[in-house]
């Protein structure tokens, strides 16, 4: 492989990756319990002002 076929390759493979995680099935879990932690919030606060 050329050195500019490795550099595109390289940067494709950084581009795939998530932003903030290790894997997109981290990111997707994060988000999941993300928003069960706000859903629960908002019950909370139904319950509460209720």
């Amino acid at each position: 492989m050329s050195p500019k076929e490795n550099q595109i390759k390289d940067r494709a493979t950084f581009e795939d990756r998530p932003p903030f995680f290790n894997t997109w099935n981290g990111l997707y879990l994060f988000v999941l319990a993300f928003q069960i932690i706000i859903i629960f919030v908002f019950y909370l606060f139904t319950k509460y002002y209720a």
